[in-house]
């Protein structure tokens, strides 16, 4: 049985449900521990008691490691999710006793058994994917990452990470560090049993060089990050545009339209519809900094202004 981990506000719940599917109809045994970022969260899934999720919520971590309450209240929300990242596996391993744990972002859809991708990996400290794209961002990808504990090496890489995240973790690019994910680039120095995989091999984003279209007849694709995606009742916009001009806007639109579908089947039937974590009001209601907000807002045009020039705005009928 594999275990996973994620954590998640209110505005990621549905994803959350369409991800946990996407697992239990490949067949997949597994745990799946969940930190909830909010009360609602918290509340939702206790409420609806959903099999092999287990729940935490964040003051209890907060709680454990005290240094949060000082960095809470000086990052944007966004900035302050990314500074969990290296706490929350080792929170779950000391509290559950965990021998193995995967990390998965949960705007992400499995079209294969993850069962079958670790039969092929058997000794390793931490898998983690290959990211192709500017490497300003850094080499891996934070969204999917496998931990080992039975290998020393796993918790001295996220104790040091953890460490370091604490001292800086913000959502901008300075002195070769950006966020939770450039600290990435120097684990494979770390332990010689990491492991890295490509993409075509494991999960596909939206920056990556390959495409969901190109590798439809591949045996060897297990998911897609669907990062960047914004959606409403009227239209949506994949985020693949940021990335890239080059793409087959027919083929994503078709497939994104399915994902899309799944997430407004879970918000119809658990009446949920929330904003975005990155939102503008969302870092305006956290952080007062009004460098930061102009800076976020300038990010936002550039985002949408992209997917109207490079045909990534699609009308929903």
């Amino acid at each position: 049985m594999l275990n996973f981990c994620s954590y998640f506000d209110k505005n990621y719940l549905s994803k959350f449900l369409v991800l946990r599917d996407s697992l239990i109809n490949h067949h997949c045994e597994h745990n799946f521990y969940v930190l909830t970022l909010d009360d609602y969260s918290f509340q939702f899934l206790n409420e609806n008691n959903f099999s092999n999720v287990v729940i935490s919520h964040v003051k209890e971590l907060e709680k454990k490691y005290t240094e949060l309450k000082n960095i809470k209240y000086n990052r944007s929300l966004i900035e302050y999710y990314f500074t969990l990242s290296p706490y929350l596996p080792i929170f779950l391993k000391n509290k559950f006793d965990l021998k193995k744990l995967i990390y998965l972002d949960v705007d992400i859809l499995f079209f294969r058994n993850p069962e079958l991708f670790y039969d092929k990996i058997i000794d390793y400290s931490i898998i983690l994917i290959k990211q192709n794209y500017k490497k300003k961002y850094g080499f891996y990808n934070v969204g999917w990452i496998s931990y080992n504990f039975l290998n020393p090496d796993t918790i001295n890489i996220l104790n040091d990470w953890k460490m370091k995240c604490a001292d800086w973790c913000y959502d901008k690019f300075e002195k070769n560090r950006y966020a939770d994910q450039k600290y990435l680039d120097y684990w494979p120095s770390l332990s010689k049993n990491l492991v890295v995989v490509e993409p075509n091999i494991s999960m596909i984003s939206p920056w990556d060089e390959l495409t969901p279209y190109s590798m439809e007849n591949s045996i060897n694709f297990y998911s897609y990050h669907f990062q960047g995606l914004k959606f409403s009742e009227k239209y949506f916009i994949s985020g693949k545009s940021i990335y890239s001009f080059n793409f087959n806007r027919n083929y994503i639109k078709n497939f994104y339209l399915r994902y899309i579908s799944l997430l407004k089947n879970k918000q119809k039937k658990f009446n949920l519809n929330f904003t975005n974590t990155r939102s503008l009001r969302s870092d305006l209601v956290k952080n007062k900094n009004i460098f930061k907000l102009i800076i976020n807002l300038i990010k936002k045009i550039k985002f949408y202004l992209l997917a109207i020039l490079r045909f990534d705005f699609y009308i929903l009928k």
